[in-house]
């Protein structure tokens, strides 16, 4: 537990209240309040040692993979890929966490109409068209991402690794492969699921994918990554003091004026900087940077992977999987080991905001933020200690839920959790 990091909150927010004279704004002031929530987290073995490497090969739940409450939002079930690719049949392709599922693809052809006046090439058979040349493509361009990044579903997966729990296994009738059932989950709490046939979704399911929001800039070049960390990194580098707001998200002040870093690009290469050090035996530059504050931790890596995502969005057990595979902090098939992270609610309890009630002039209040997360319809109870990964998950869950609270202006109703 990092006792020694400081928060900012703030106190009342910047606001205009609906209905009053020009001018009655309502300005934000910055007080140092108590440190958010306890996680040690320490340093984790090497990346994807938390279970089995194969995707969906190993592990048992042990007794934890269903899911209720909170539990359920933060993952019970898992994920995988189904080609994107219409027009070659149905065919598997490599999962994000190591997963092979696809949904059957579109028939590679349609019938033509007898009656059309267009000409033969134009039907996309380039042996036929003697205009073709650069906009045929590259016959050996390779894989594309869109390939590997298949619509990402939620499967059922091993609360503690974030392994797909498995359904059994499978010989393909054609190449003789062995193949890997994982469980789909087809409803949000993952009570009801439907094995895989043969990696495959079976025909007529109706399953849930996995929304990553503005989180997909995960899969830009490495190059726009790493610039982005050398951005975020200049900034700590100049900074005269480093802290953490109220949602965990980090802050830095120069010549006494405080910012945040909010670009999703630069918590995300904070967050596999960080998170790939921290399993490492090698110490990464964010880890360096940010051990000399003392919050080199997994718990600031929470905050860091809640500072990508979208305010309004969720992440789940499924999320963080298939991120930690897209953002390089494992590679396909391997999971992060979340076994030393500890976490419980121990955020600032007396966040002010405004609220209008039926159109009245907006009045604050003020609101016990672990109440409010705590509250069934925000995030509910948190996972079993020993069920790391999700565990870790519904940390992240838990920031993004309070960066989406302190840049709400007016709510229009008493929150869960008010004390006033």
């Amino acid at each position: 537990m990092i006792t020694s990091r400081k928060f900012l909150a703030l106190s009342a927010k910047t606001v205009l209240l609906a209905g009053v004279a020009a001018g009655a704004l309502s300005l934000a002031t910055v007080d140092v309040a108590q440190a958010q929530g306890h996680g040690s987290g320490g340093s984790s073995d090497s990346g994807g040692s938390g279970g089995s490497a194969g995707g969906g090969s190993g592990g048992s739940s042990s007794g934890s993979s269903s899911s209720g409450g909170s539990v359920a939002k933060s993952g019970g079930g898992a994920v995988d890929t189904r080609s994107s690719s219409a027009g070659q049949g149905s065919s598997r392709a490599q999962g994000s966490a190591g997963v092979q599922v696809v949904r059957p693809a579109a028939p590679a052809t349609q019938e033509a109409d007898e009656d059309s006046d267009r000409p033969e090439w134009a039907g996309g058979n380039p042996d036929l068209n003697d205009h073709a040349g650069a906009g045929t493509g590259n016959p050996s361009s390779g894989t594309t991402k869109g390939d590997v990044y298949g619509d990402i579903v939620v499967l059922l997966r091993d609360l503690a690794t974030g392994e797909p729990i498995v359904a059994g296994t499978s010989v393909d009738p054609e190449t003789g492969e062995e193949i890997t059932e994982v469980y789909v989950c087809l409803d949000a709490d993952c009570t009801d699921t439907v094995a895989t046939e043969f990696g495959e979704i079976p025909e007529g399911t109706t399953e849930i994918e996995v929304d990553f929001g503005r989180s997909s800039v995960a899969r830009s070049p490495a190059s726009v990554t790493d610039h982005a960390l050398e951005e975020a990194l200049d900034k700590l580098e100049v900074a005269e003091d480093v802290a953490l707001d109220v949602s965990g998200r980090i802050v830095y002040s120069v010549d006494g004026v405080w910012y945040t870093i909010d670009s999703p690009l630069e918590n995300l290469a904070l967050y596999t900087d960080l998170a790939t050090g921290l399993a490492s035996d090698a110490t990464s530059e964010t880890e360096a940077a940010l051990d000399a504050v003392g919050l080199a931790t997994l718990d600031t890596a929470a905050s860091l992977l809640a500072g990508l995502a979208d305010k309004t969005g969720d992440i789940t057990l499924d999320y963080l999987v298939n991120e930690n595979v897209i953002s390089g902090v494992v590679e396909a098939g391997g999971y992060y080991d979340y076994s030393t992270f500890e976490y419980s609610r121990d955020y600032p309890t007396d966040y002010t905001y405004w609220v209008s009630i039926d159109g009245a002039l907006p009045v604050t209040a003020t609101v016990d933020i672990n109440a409010y997360l705590a509250d069934e319809t925000v995030n509910g109870e948190l996972p079993a200690p020993d069920d790391y990964a999700a565990l870790f998950a519904a940390a992240a869950d838990d920031a993004l839920e309070v960066i989406e609270l302190v840049h709400t202006q007016i709510y229009t109703q008493l929150l869960p959790g008010t004390v006033e």
